[in-house]
């Protein structure tokens, strides 16, 4: 038969494809149960000294992080290539600041949900990779966040009318002959 030659290497193909995205899912469900079951552990001291150990200060790189030394930022130094630090803790990657701070209320990282793990004033405070207890303190995220911090304005909402009339405009423009419609009733029920 003719057209049925590669059908076996199509449907072979896209079973390996199910199996490989299905070993997918299955490892992404596993990471999110690792680290949902590790942000409701306890910190210990062992957690908290592993923690320290990779605590620079930020105007003399060489120097260790000491109670004396809460003026300074305290750089928490990992691999990451992004504006935050990551640490590991029980496997699962979490903020090093948002660490931070659950040492310094004595909580567990999943009584800081729904918070932001907030840096004082930009005047004495690196921000994002410093992770000194003294600069953080937890706040609710504040709406717009992202515009705020970039200098933008958050969009205009458009009333209902302003949406029509775009809607209408949109339409007239596709279909210049206008739609195939029967009564103004349809008409209305397409542009909602």
């Amino acid at each position: 038969m003719k057209g049925l030659e590669g059908l076996d290497e199509y449907i072979e193909s896209q079973i390996l494809l199910r199996v490989s995205q299905a070993k997918r899912d299955a490892v992404r469900t596993r990471r999110r149960k690792t680290r949902i079951s590790a942000a409701y552990r306890e910190i210990t001291g062992g957690d908290i000294r592993s923690f320290a150990d990779k605590l620079k200060v930020c105007n003399s790189p060489g120097a260790q992080v000491s109670r004396t030394m809460e003026q300074e930022c305290w750089i928490y130094h990992s691999e990451t290539t992004g504006a935050y630090s990551y640490h590991s803790f029980h496997g699962s990657p979490f903020g090093a600041h948002r660490f931070a701070l659950a040492i310094k209320l004595h909580c567990k990282l999943s009584d800081l949900n729904g918070y932001d793990a907030a840096h004082i004033g930009k005047d004495r405070c690196t921000g994002k990779r410093c992770c000194n207890p003294a600069h953080l303190f937890k706040q609710l995220p504040p709406e717009n966040r992202t515009f705020e911090r970039k200098g933008q304005k958050p969009a205009k909402l458009e009333t209902p009318a302003e949406i029509k009339a775009k809607a209408k405009n949109m339409i007239a423009n596709l279909y210049p002959e206008g739609l195939p419609i029967q009564s103004e009733q349809e008409y209305e029920l397409v542009i909602c």
